[in-house]
């Protein structure tokens, strides 16, 4: 039987704007203010799109393009038609045409529509090595390949991550076999009868299940475990045969991710010339620069309406949006979140004229695919910072703007350029349906701030990178390359740095049109990245501490510390090497902390998260034991500094005395190791205050969630075709997941999937007490505590009494002392006492009722905590100036225990017992961005 026709292709009309008026027009070029025109919504006939005149498909050389961007430096985004959003998919279409733009509509295509066998639907999810991908109406010379190219620091951005021993050609494929050999697709279709299941329907006769919640089960169970695609293939094959005849299960894995296609975006196809990455109309279109013979490639542009009205649509999540009006803060004077910093604040002022709007962080960063191969990707995301910080960090609420993909030379205005041509319409308002109104809302959209490694933050800024003259985006330090530095390039410290402002950027940008191709104090050229921002691209663009300080500064002291290359310098700590790593077995950290510290000997393979364990819970105490006092003196210096620029509540003081703290670091830190290692992240630990007044403390543009979504995006990749329509459709899955769950009908079945999809799967909660507090494990009549803990217990408490060992309280696991028997112990807590915080070991938790049930039950309860007071005593502070580190301290065991309410626990502690003396260590911030 013929094959059914899955994507859909829609294309623009021709150069001249005289297309067919029966057909739906796309844009290429997005500074022109045109987009889509007549798509009529199958669910909803009264929205659709509105349009301007189409201008054509610019053919400008690179130099001519950026002239056209200084030009545009100084002019505000046109004013557009009022865009009104769909509530449902486009309606499939036929027309095409050669004018550039394919937009793909995934979710409307019908299933019992039926095209010729030229048209192969593409392979969804979890391909595997060994079976190729089918994409429909993709020509050869689509083929995602390129030209190769180093990164040039002194040229033209270029990025590539590979060497280059191995090219991926278009005829590439991980088992030999060509593009349309995947036969076991292809009989999946022929063996395909009917259409597919709408998802209501049970799935056999006598089941109360649906068809769409067994296969929302089965994928969540595919996700979570990442099973093969072969695996899921037998699974699908073992059921068909276990469940009775008249079931509808899809017998195979293709089938079985074509029913999700409905959950994907819509995207754009915009294709360039592979030798000089000019745009081009279309996959077989002929650059005019080139000519003939370079072959074309393409990137994706998702697109960021679609998804917005995606997300409003669930329950609740528009009202998520008011955190930043409903939030509680600490202190009123503090910097507590991004809508305490400067940059927010005049955002708001100056572009957000509507009462609904939405601010956006944007992210990227290149990543490499295969093991020797020169393939690259770059995503660009971009995260909503209205949500509480808790939603800000889950993967379904992310948007995915664009998808850069090959092997050749990445130019990030060309990838950016449709992106940020939505961007401009969605800034001026566009009509949104919300789950919680019936008349559609008018909002805003517009891209507040970013954050990114320092190669990624060169490259999309057209910026000099690190190690050239004027490498630093924020200021104006020159940087330099002698003997002196060992012919490294180094930023010497000075006493007065002189930052770099919009006007002087600006103008700065505008001076390179008459530079010849040289840079203008690191400035290389405009960049659609800064015209997208809303306010000030230096103010706006953060330095991630997760690189800047963990991946950069920590690691480099580390090595210098420990590595076998400056054990005859001065602050060498070589042959404490085996010291430090019985330190690190010795320890039990506690449940937040996902690994257990390693042995130095595995320092190269260390984790981020790794390094900042190091850095915030086990370096003080142990080089306090082995680092000479001027050394330790010093290091003391950049911790406190950072504890204070992470905390949940930072105020003004705090800033000013972590600035003295960071330059004091930096100047004695040239001293102490040499001018050969004043590297640029040292260099960037000066300008982190003002990131905090900028855009408040620093773990609200960490690049931790976003590296965890590259994670994501490598393992949604199975086969070395058309990598980038494999993300496009995996990704959406992955990201999703928990969306597809909740969309089916509530019950048991979709309660195991939330279970085991859930980061506290393994959490064998017996009942919540309340929202944010459940108790873990079994409910006990009795415990075996110590005689002084069960007198305070029998002589404060006279109700019956139940015990249990661990209590889920605010995301946070709390274990007592006698059950923390395992690699981890999360029994050392901070309480609040009657007039301040106090230290203590947790020996039991109480459940306290008034009735005499022996056995657990629903009667009213309270509950409390049995906990050891620890006596505590200030454990380091810093020299010149005198600042005490708060969030260590020293402790001792005390004879006092103290039974109280468990709404006073406020967190774990990371504990640490050296030479007979025992450390507490607070976390700075309780936001597991890990």
């Amino acid at each position: 039987m013929p094959r059914p026709k899955r994507i859909l292709l829609c294309t623009t009309s021709d150069s001249d704007g005289e297309g067919d008026s029966d057909a739906p027009v796309g844009i290429d070029d997005p500074l022109h203010p045109a987009i889509e025109e007549h798509f009529q919504y199958p669910n909803d006939p009264n929205f659709h799109v509105l349009t301007e005149e189409f201008h054509g498909v610019p053919t400008l050389p690179e130099k001519i393009q950026q002239d056209q961007l200084q030009n545009e430096i100084s002019t505000q985004p046109t004013q557009s038609e009022e865009i009104k959003i769909p509530t449902s998919c486009l309606e499939p279409v036929s027309h095409t045409s050669n004018a550039g733009i394919h937009l793909f509509d995934i979710s409307g295509a019908k299933h019992s529509e039926f095209e010729g066998d030229e048209s192969c639907p593409m392979n969804s999810p979890l391909l595997s090595h060994t079976e190729e991908v089918i994409y429909q109406n993709l020509e050869d010379n689509e083929m995602l390949c390129g030209s190769t190219s180093d990164l040039n620091y002194e040229g033209p951005p270029q990025m590539s991550y590979c060497d280059k021993e191995e090219e991926i050609s278009s005829n590439y494929s991980d088992n030999g076999s060509t593009f349309y050999d995947a036969s076991s697709d292809i009989e999946d279709f022929d063996n395909f009868c009917g259409s597919m299941p709408s998802g209501t329907e049970p799935l056999h006769s006598n089941s109360d299940v649906s068809i769409q919640m067994a296969l929302v089960a089965l994928l969540t169970l595919v996700m979570t475990h990442r099973l093969t695609k072969e695996c899921l293939a037998d699974l699908l094959a073992l059921l068909k045969l276990l469940l009775p005849k008249d079931n509808i299960l899809l017998h195979s894995s293709y089938l079985f991710f074509s029913y999700f296609d409905k959950f994907q975006s819509p995207f754009v196809k915009h294709f360039y010339c592979r030798g000089c990455s000019l745009s081009v109309a279309s996959a077989d279109a002929i650059c005019p620069q080139c000519g003939p013979g370079k072959g074309t490639d393409f990137f994706i542009h998702f697109l960021i309406a679609d998804q917005i009205q995606k997300l409003l649509k669930r329950p609740g999540f528009f009202d998520s949006l008011k955190y930043s009006q409903t939030r509680i803060k600490t202190n009123q004077m503090a910097y507590e979140d991004i809508y305490d910093g400067s940059v927010y604040k005049e955002a708001s002022r100056q572009f957000f004229s509507l009462g609904n709007w939405i601010s956006l962080m944007w992210n990227t960063d290149g990543f490499s695919i295969f093991k020797s191969s020169l393939f690259s990707v770059w995503p660009f995301y971009l995260s909503i910072n209205e949500l509480p910080p808790n939603l800000r960090l889950k993967k379904e609420n992310m948007l995915l703007g664009g998808l850069w993909f090959g092997t050749g030379k990445f130019d990030p205005n060309l990838f950016l350029k449709p992106i940020y041509g939505e961007l401009c319409k969605l800034r001026e308002g566009f009509l949104v349906h919300v789950s919680s109104c019936i008349d559609p809302i008018k909002l805003q959209v517009g891209v507040l701030c970013g954050t990114c490694d320092v190669p990624a933050k060169s490259c999309f800024f057209h910026h000099i990178a690190f190690n050239g003259l004027y490498g630093c985006l924020k200021c104006l330090s020159r940087g330099l390359k002698s003997a002196a530095s060992g012919n490294v390039f180094v930023y010497p410290f000075e006493e007065q740095l002189s930052l770099r402002s919009e006007e002087v950027y600006l103008r700065q940008i505008e001076d390179t049109r008459h530079s010849n191709g040289q840079p203008v104090f690191g400035v290389r050229g405009p960049s659609y990245l800064q015209k997208m921002v809303l306010m000030s691209p230096i103010a706006s663009t953060a330095i991630d501490i997760m690189h800047c300080v963990f991946l950069g500064c920590q690691k480099t002291l580390l090595h210098l510390l420990f590595d076998k290359t400056y054990q005859d310098r001065e602050f060498s700590l070589h042959t404490c090497t085996n010291i430090v790593n019985d330190y690190l077995n010795s320890i039990k950290p506690p449940h937040f902390l996902q690994r257990c510290p390693q042995s130095l000997k595995k320092l190269a393979f260390w984790k981020a998260s790794e390094y900042e364990s190091f850095f915030f819970f086990y370096s003080l105490p142990i080089f306090s034991v082995i680092m000479d006092s001027v050394f330790f003196n010093h290091f003391v210096l950049l911790y406190e500094s950072l504890c204070l620029l992470c905390q949940e509540s930072v105020l003004e003081t705090d800033i000013v005395l972590a600035q003295t703290l960071i330059d004091k670091f930096v100047e004695r830190y040239q001293v102490l190791y040499g001018l050969r290692h004043m590297t640029h992240n040292l260099h960037l630990l000066r300008h982190l205050p003002n990131v905090v007044r900028e855009l408040g403390p620093l773990w609200t543009s960490t690049c931790y969630l976003f590296e965890d979504l590259n994670g994501t995006l490598k393992h949604s990749v199975h086969g070395t075709q058309y990598v980038g329509l494999q993300v496009q459709a995996n990704f959406g899955l992955a990201t999703n997941l928990s969306n597809i769950i909740k969309s089916g009908p509530a019950g048991l079945l979709q309660d195991l999937c939330l279970k085991m999809y859930s980061p506290t799967r393994r959490l064998n909660i017996s009942y919540c007490i309340s929202e944010f507090t459940s108790v873990v494990g079994p409910v006990l009549t009795e415990l075996n505590l110590e005689p002084i803990i069960q007198q305070t217990i029998s002589s404060t408490i006279n109700r019956t009494v139940h015990y249990f060992k661990r209590l889920r309280f605010h995301s946070c696991l709390y274990v007592i002392e006698s059950d923390s028997t395992g690699r981890k112990s999360s029994s050392y807590v901070v309480y609040s006492g009657r007039n301040n915080l106090q230290f203590g070991i947790l020996q039991a938790f109480l459940r306290v009722t008034q009735c005499q049930c022996s056995e657990q039950c629903d009667c009213p309860a309270e509950y409390f905590a049995a906990i050891k007071r620890l006596n505590t005593e200030i454990a380091f502070e810093t020299l010149a100036p005198v600042a005490v580190v708060k969030s260590v301290v020293k402790c001792s065991v005390s004879d006092l225990v103290d039974i109280v309410n468990i709404c006073t626990l406020k967190d774990v502690c990371v504990n640490v017992n050296f030479n007979d003396t025992c450390y507490l260590i607070r976390r700075s911030y309780r936001l597991n961005l890990q």
